[in-house]
């Protein structure tokens, strides 16, 4: 297989407009999703607080009930203010998406291409229904996340208790020894973190904060493609970023975002779309092939042989082909992770 081209640099104006849009609709959303992350934080911190005190007394009955009843309206509380978030955010994300292609579509009316809206009525109600689905996405992602919590934590109060205190017993430790087995466990067993459907295990915080960020991304995404076809627009670009992963073999490929076209792929063929993964920040932009260069129009085809490939498949041919970015990108993210799993560790101390 042929390695990907390098991405152009955003030589043309319409590059360098598209890329500071890009970048405009990052940055405007990064303050609203650390503020979930916040939320997420905060209510993980209350919960940890919850099991350090149910640690620190006698697990009785009485005591387990009302321990597990404050742990419960913690996590209730947080979904409400997690479905309030999206309420109002994901669907500033979509409209950000329309403004993305409102502003490329100004550029092409500018250039002299004829670009007319079409079936108004229509889309206007594509466009609620599309934010609707999102938002629902949305929230029953994060609601199987607190479930899953909800679900240990009902037992892990008495459980726990009764367990250390006849390992306990049977093992002739001390109280000092048993209580400390109780608040271990309990702190242990009790924290609160989701486990994925692939086994991964995730800090509340840290996974908010990937749902939010790529659920925006999808977000504007979505706006991005039914304002295109809304103006009767056929075909959308990949940005480039100098991608350090799997996103390289993407970037600057022209898709198909309606119908069928006797050159360029379907959208559903390259995954959908961008977001290709959690944090990516790529994004759609408008290709008019009347106003492409033969360079242009050739480095927007992708090589056949990638197209309906999973994201774990184009990884493992990424690190085939570019061991060198492969191994400096897995080192990044394993700094990084470590340095996220030392913060939730001082936090729970």
């Amino acid at each position: 297989m042929r390695r990907p081209r390098r991405p152009r640099r955003p030589h043309s104006m319409k590059a360098a407009l598209d890329a500071r849009r890009a970048e405009q609709f990052r940055r405007a959303f990064e303050g609203e999703i650390a503020s979930l992350r916040g939320l997420y934080r905060k209510a993980s911190s209350d919960m940890m607080q919850v099991l350090a005190d149910a640690a620190a007394t006698p697990l009785t009955r009485a005591r387990s009930i009302s321990h597990l009843r404050q742990y419960n309206t913690i996590l209730a509380n947080l979904g409400d203010e997690a479905a309030a978030w999206m309420q109002l955010n994901l669907p500033e994300s979509y409209k950000a998406g329309v403004a993305f292609s409102d502003g490329s579509i100004g550029d092409l009316r500018r250039a002299g291409i004829n670009v007319r809206r079409r079936q108004r009525d229509v889309f206007t109600q594509v466009h609620r229904e599309a934010v609707a689905a999102i938002v629902q996405e949305m929230q029953r992602t994060t609601d199987f996340a607190l479930a899953q919590i909800g679900r240990r934590s009902k037992g892990v109060f008495r459980r726990v208790g009764i367990e250390e205190v006849a390992k306990g017993i049977a093992e002739g430790k001390t109280r000092v020894e048993v209580t400390r087995g109780i608040k271990e466990r309990l702190l242990a067993e009790g924290k609160p973190v989701f486990k994925d459907r692939l086994g991964r295990e995730w800090d509340l915080d840290r996974y908010s904060e990937m749902v939010a960020r790529t659920t925006s991304r999808e977000a504007a995404t979505q706006g991005t493609m039914n304002r295109l076809r809304e103006h009767g627009l056929q075909l959308a670009q990949v940005s480039a970023h100098g991608a350090a992963d799997f996103c390289v073999y993407y970037e600057n490929v022209v898709v198909c975002i309606e119908g069928e076209h006797p050159v360029y792929p379907p959208i559903s063929a390259i995954n959908g779309g961008p977001p290709f993964h959690p944090n990516c920040v790529h994004v759609l932009t408008p290709f008019v092939e009347n106003l492409a260069t033969d360079e242009e129009k050739a480095a927007g085809k992708i090589e056949p042989e990638l197209l309906d490939k999973s994201p774990a498949q184009l990884q493992r041919q990424f690190r085939k082909d570019f061991p060198e970015r492969a191994r400096a990108e897995g080192k990044r993210v394993r700094q990084e992770a470590a340095l996220i799993s030392g913060r939730a560790k001082r936090r729970a101390q």
